[in-house]
């Protein structure tokens, strides 16, 4: 028999849908911060401490949002920096710069793909609700989707199966009969298989490339 497209699609927010990069976007925010205080500390040293000092709170149990390991990831790096920061007004500020950030410019062709398939969709993302909401509302995505899942919902982080299952749940689809797209091997691939999925495209390129071959039997 030949094979059939997937069932469903997941599709991961930052970097995917979302346009979205580290150094570009994040970087720029910490210098205006440190700027803010007259700090003179360099920025790329303080956002690496600020990143894995937030990741390895997330990384702790029982779950912690993202909102709580920003603050403690800030509290980290002014210990390592030296600097006298509001952690809670850092940790607002990187809220607010995700919550603002455009989808790619290729997202409502990648989306007619998929709605010319006929394949129902749903939102992964490790973000906090009150972020995912806002930017979901705010870029449409909350009423093109056929669900969206945070990690806040989930209580657990890609690549843990939990959001994938989650999603899925909501789909009403087995889990191996969809595909997921993203840009990470380390949350998404890795998330997708421990979850069961039928397997993961990452995207290297455009967004339309990576949904195609989502979408190839």
């Amino acid at each position: 028999m030949p094979a059939k497209p997937p069932a469903a699609l997941t599709l991961d927010l930052f970097g995917t849908l979302v346009d979205f990069s580290l150094v570009r976007d994040e970087r720029p925010l910490v210098g205006d911060l440190l700027a803010e205080g007259d700090h003179e500390a360099d920025p790329d040293a303080v956002l690496d401490t600020w990143v894995q000092a937030s990741l390895a709170e997330r990384a702790r149990t029982p779950f912690r949002t993202v909102r709580a390991s920003l603050v403690q990831g800030a509290g980290a790096l002014a210990r390592r920096h030296d600097l006298a920061i509001d952690p809670s007004y850092w940790a607002s500020a990187l809220e607010s710069l995700w919550a603002t950030r455009p989808l790619r410019e290729d997202v409502a062709a990648a989306l007619e793909q998929v709605r010319s398939a006929g394949v129902p969709w749903a939102v992964v993302s490790n973000v906090d609700e009150p972020v995912l909401s806002a930017l979901a509302r705010r870029t449409g995505l909350r009423r093109a989707a056929d669900a969206v899942v945070s990690s806040h919902q989930a209580r657990a982080y890609k690549p843990h199966p939990r959001p994938f299952w989650m999603a899925l749940d909501r789909l009403g689809v087995e889990l191996g009969r969809a595909v997921h797209v993203g840009d990470c091997a380390g949350e998404d691939r890795a998330g997708a298989k421990a979850a069961g999925m039928r397997g993961t495209i990452l995207v290297e390129g455009s967004l339309t490339e990576a949904i195609a071959a989502a979408l190839d039997p």
